[in-house]
């Protein structure tokens, strides 16, 4: 009997492949890694792939599955068989011969390669360099290296910190006086240099960590993140290593190495003088190892707080794996599917992984956000701002884009359940509000003024000689507020007087006949003079009787104004503010210009809570836009809504065009504003889309700022 050819034939492993024994898995079970010396890269497999491994040169695949299952109380299936095929062809782990197979690399080849843009794309955000080829250094130094992995240096080390600490600590403030020698160029300069310096010394630990263990260190350069340089070391050989403990140390090795490195700056700054030495030791005692830990222990980037985390958890290829459970769960949530997870997890593991996930994707959210709105500043305004919008397309849409097209893939196993209807409603929802024009109301800044005001300052410097009224107080046009006397206005109205009265009795001493028309003359002329000064300092004296000059209320007094008080004629005493006046101007945009019209309904809510809000109506909309404002107050310089800039003189030019709009109250204003007060009105508008409103606004921000 003939027996019938196998189903899955199996090519040759290439040569040069190797097998390392790694870390067990969580459960237990034994696994290996997988190294292709080629590419310098790593693979972790499970017990059953080892073993079909183990039997691949019996090149038929109904042969070796019998096998495993024969001889292991594995028991293996033809799919698992036919995943890890397919694993070892994706990865060119496979040797094949013939035409057919180089058609194949080469598909495979073009498929991987990425088109054009992707490349530059790619590149401009992140790109490596490798400088140099460390192994041959790492092994001829290592001897002299050695001792600083020893038990004696730790304890050297213990020892340093403390003395250091110790005699900082007696010359605390010419220590924190360091830091004012970074104001400066040369300061910056030797900030850059102690930085790089420490860096340096950062992945030597790595390397040097590397070398300790055996492994092989094949390249150290220089990455480029968004064009800027930190330096990186090439320790994909950790992977061989079946011990943790190994691992972990590896990856900490470069923040320990800086660490120790701000050990010794810390300790040599109390014997160096003051100078560009002080100041580095300074910097290298304080700041760099604090950003070393800040960033590298970030675990939602892959820099080594993230592969300490995943030996910690012992958890390989921690990012993919919690993501593809988040993604598993999102599902389950929305849609009820009654898929199984990817894969099986204590509750515990499964929540931590979940959230670590969320945690990723909401912190690569804002960090490539972040990074759109840098790439714009970066460049001009038409390239900044197309690279930003890639930026927000390519990293932030795309990835969203793709998770709801494999919701779409799902819509045959989708079945009416609670949690799907709830998603559906839900979905049905955010869509009504966003395209139905249910929004009738605009918001409006707007600051309350007062047409009908009048700030009184005194006519004369003097002194405070009566105060009729107080702050709050109503008053009426003409009633006295407060008196003013001038000593030295006094005192000329009193030699006036007295001139008057020396010309009178010189007058009288003498007969009118007696003196000569031409004396006579001049006696009338002093007179006349003397006359009309006095008339002159009187009316300056009436005018320190300060009258109200308008009906309203004391909306400030000074709270020095004291009977008694010198005062100047540059000081403000009082402002008297009519309410019945009192009017709200807010500033409108374009699109609030189109939507509102005169005589609408309108609400202002002042900042102050305390104050009540007042029910207004729009009386005018000013034909022409204002682009520089005349007050402060709402101006974003001054915390205020309205986004503006500083012009060559110090005036405030808004960075869109706005109208200014009249808004008087309906019936009786409460007290309380009598200040200018800020706040913001509610006014009652044409229906519109917030959808179709964001698009439109999206669409004219993208016009203003492309320079078109």
């Amino acid at each position: 009997m003939e027996l019938a050819p196998s189903k899955i034939v199996l090519p040759p492993l290439r040569e040069d492949i190797r097998l390392i024994p790694g870390e067990s898995e969580r459960d237990g079970a034994p696994a290996w890694v997988l190294q292709d010396p080629a590419r310098n890269r790593f693979f972790r497999i499970g017990w059953a792939e080892f073993e079909l491994l183990r039997r691949w040169r019996l090149g038929d695949g109904d042969a070796v599955i019998a096998e495993v299952n024969r001889h292991t109380p594995l028991h293996v299936e033809e799919g698992q068989l036919r995943a890890l095929l397919e694993f070892l062809a994706r990865n060119q782990l496979l040797l094949g011969r013939g035409r057919g197979y180089r058609d194949r690399l080469r598909a495979m080849a073009q498929a991987g390669r990425p088109s054009p843009g992707q490349w530059l794309l790619h590149r401009y955000l992140f790109f490596r360099i490798p400088l140099v080829r460390p192994h041959a250094f790492l092994q001829a130094s290592w001897p002299w290296v050695r001792p600083l992995f020893s038990r004696a240096f730790l304890r050297l080390l213990l020892a340093c910190v403390l003395l250091g600490i110790l005699l900082a600590a007696q010359r605390w403030e010419s220590f924190s006086a360091t830091f004012l020698h970074f104001q400066t160029l040369e300061g910056w300069l030797l900030f850059a240099i102690a930085l790089s310096f420490a860096k340096i010394i950062h992945e030597l630990g790595h390397a040097y960590m590397a070398t300790r263990f055996g492994l092989r260190v094949p390249t150290m350069g220089v990455a480029f993140l968004v064009l800027w340089p930190v330096l990186y070391t090439e320790n994909s050989e950790a992977w061989k290593l079946p011990e943790r403990r190994k691992r972990l140390l590896i990856g900490a090795a470069g923040m320990l190495a800086e660490l120790s490195l701000a050990v010794f700056a810390l300790l040599l700054w109390s014997f160096v003088e003051d100078g560009p030495l002080r100041s580095a030791l300074f910097m290298l005692a304080t700041s760099t190892w604090l950003m070393t830990l800040l960033v590298n222990l970030n675990p939602f980037m892959r820099f080594d707080g993230y592969y300490l985390l995943s030996d910690l958890l012992g958890f390989a290829n921690l990012q993919d794996r919690a993501f593809a459970l988040a993604r598993w769960r999102l599902r389950e949530w929305l849609f009820g599917l009654g898929r199984p997870p990817p894969e099986r997890h204590p509750p515990r593991l499964a929540r931590f992984l979940v959230w670590y996930a969320w945690g990723t994707w909401i912190y690569r959210f804002f960090l490539f956000l972040g990074i759109a709105l840098l790439v714009y500043h970066l460049f001009f305004k038409a390239l900044g701002l197309f690279l930003m919008l890639v930026e927000i397309g390519w990293f932030i849409g795309r990835p969203l884009l793709r998770e709801m097209g494999e919701w779409l893939k799902s819509g045959e196993e989708m079945r009416w359940n609670r949690r799907s209807i709830r998603t559906l409603s839900l979905v049905a929802g955010l869509i009504g509000l966003a395209f139905l024009p249910w929004d009738h109301h605009s918001d409006v800044p707007g600051l309350v003024v007062h047409p009908r005001q009048n700030r009184i300052f005194a006519a004369e410097a003097g002194r405070v000689a009566e105060l009729h009224v107080a702050r709050g107080q109503p008053v009426t046009a003409g009633e006295p507020l407060l008196r003013i006397e001038s000593p030295d206005l006094d005192q000329r109205i009193e030699q006036a007087r007295q001139e008057l009265r020396i010309v009178a009795l010189e007058m009288e001493r003498k007969a009118i006949d007696e003196v000569s028309l031409e004396y006579r003359g001049i006696l009338e002329q002093r007179r006349a003079e003397a006359r009309s000064s006095l008339d002159g300092l009187l009316e300056r004296k009436e005018r320190l009787r300060v009258n109200a000059t308008l009906d309203g209320e004391i909306a400030y007094l000074d709270s020095s104004l004291v009977v008694g008080r010198w005062i100047d004629t540059r000081t403000p005493l009082l402002r008297i503010v009519d309410d019945r006046t009192l009017e709200v101007h807010g500033y409108l945009d374009g699109e609030q210009r189109r939507r509102l019209g005169v005589n609408a309904a309108a609400r202002f809510y002042a900042d102050d809570p305390d104050l009540t809000p007042l029910a207004m109506r729009l009386t005018h909309i000013e034909e022409g836009s204002l682009r520089q404002l005349a007050t402060p107050y709402l101006a974003s310089t001054f915390g205020g809504p309205l986004a503006v800039r500083k012009d060559g003189s110090g005036g405030l030019i808004s960075e869109t065009p706005l109208f200014r709009a009249v808004f008087r109250p309906v019936g009786d204003v409460e007290g309380g504003f009598e200040q200018v007060v800020r706040g913001e009105l509610r006014v009652a508008a044409e229906a519109r889309s917030p959808l179709l409103h964001f698009l439109r606004r999206a669409a004219s921000i993208l016009v203003r700022e492309s320079g078109f």
